[in-house]
């Protein structure tokens, strides 16, 4: 059995030769600047969210996946009726928010203990799966352990002998330091380890105290690359689903 790819069907609206594609880039493009710049908020000590970046990654990757898993379906093609076809989109969305639930992981904290929640759903008040506590007088010490299956994490060694760990490379790195300065006020047996793996106490202080905003072209490219990656994806499968032909 041959199978031919027809780029234009799939994609539809979109092609290179279709000025649309380009127009949102530049919308997307925009959107970064605004994401990224006009609404980036100020982060304050007590709440750890996940950075913009890591939420926008997960949800072009998830999008990119779901997408042509979705789209290239031979039973969906099958389907005429309008109604089970958009309740097809619904399951398709519901997993999709099932799946990104890493990126609407959070954590509060005060001077006495972290929890660890995640959201079902992208938003505030959505029902919670989780919670996870860390007691800061239950650390007996404190690593930042990197490697091959580990992007970055912040582990905390506990005197039963567990460990709890923040996978920082997910979170704005101000917010950690936020965490680790506050630690280190509160705590004297873990300023040899904050030293140790993020530097002098001098030093969280001044980055704590810098506003600059820093202009980095691998995020800028990778974040924007993102953002059109979700838009064009999803209207095509708008269009798809509704079967939205000139």
């Amino acid at each position: 059995m041959e199978f031919k790819f027809n780029y234009k069907e799939f994609y539809y609206p979109f092609s290179l030769k279709k000025p649309i594609i380009y127009i949102i880039f530049f919308i997307s493009i925009c959107l970064y600047f605004i994401i990224f710049y006009m609404f980036s908020g100020k982060e304050y000590f007590g709440v750890i969210n996940p950075s913009k970046g890591f939420t926008i990654v997960i949800l072009s990757f998830f999008t990119f996946f779901s997408f042509h898993l979705f789209r290239g379906n031979d039973l969906l093609k099958k389907i005429n009726s309008l109604f089970f076809r958009s309740l097809i989109l619904v399951g398709y969305i519901s997993i999709n928010i099932i799946c990104m639930i890493p990126a609407w992981t959070f954590y509060k904290y005060d001077y006495e203990k972290i929890d660890k929640y995640r959201h079902i759903l992208p938003f505030k008040n959505s029902p919670i799966l989780n919670k996870k506590t860390l007691v800061f007088s239950d650390i007996k010490s404190l690593e930042y352990v990197s490697g091959v299956d580990l992007p970055g994490d912040l582990r905390f060694n506990l005197n039963n002998g567990n460990k709890y760990y923040i996978v920082i490379s997910n979170y704005s790195k101000r917010s950690i330091n936020i965490l680790l300065y506050s630690l280190y006020q509160k705590y004297d047996w873990l300023k040899y380890d904050i030293e140790k793996y993020y530097g002098s106490i001098e030093r969280l202080e001044n980055n704590l105290n810098d506003e600059s905003v820093d202009f980095n072209i691998l995020g800028f490219i990778i974040h924007t690359f993102c953002i059109w990656i979700f838009i064009v994806l999803n209207i095509c499968l708008i269009f798809y689903i509704f079967r939205l032909k000139q």
